[in-house]
């Protein structure tokens, strides 16, 4: 199934995968290892997605008692299911939040939206927002 078939077709809110790996990231941050690697390889593996965005991966062999490990996987896959949503950035900024933007423009880093001026309505809109980073 294809979004945007037509003017009025259904567009997701939520996928599927995206609302596993919010379950896997909860486990992982309770310390319920095994739980948030069975929600991360749901993901990984699926093959019957509703709406046709499947993995179809192997399980994850990392280090399933390394919570950092499984989380850091979690963020790869959330980065793939979020991917043209909009909301990556945002989950980039709440699962790295202290990610040193490096000095020199760099446009393959994980934060390259960093570079990039403000939408002038971003910048109308919120006295706010800070100066537009050096490129």
């Amino acid at each position: 199934m294809d979004f945007f078939e037509s003017s009025t077709a259904p567009i997701p809110i939520y996928l599927p995968g995206e609302m596993m790996l919010n379950k896997a990231e909860a486990y992982a941050r309770l310390n319920q290892l095994d739980d948030a690697v069975d929600q991360l390889n749901l993901v990984r593996q699926k093959t019957d997605d509703p709406l046709g965005v499947n993995a179809n991966l192997p399980a994850w062999t990392g280090d399933e008692a390394n919570a950092d490990a499984i989380l850091e996987e979690i963020y790869i896959n959330r980065s793939v299911e979020l991917f043209l949503t909009g909301l990556r950035f945002g989950d980039s900024k709440r699962f790295h939040p202290d990610f040193e933007v490096p000095l020199e423009a760099n446009t393959t880093n994980e934060r390259n939206r960093n570079y990039y001026p403000y939408p002038s309505t971003e910048r109308e809109n919120n006295p706010n927002t800070p100066d537009d980073p050096t490129i």
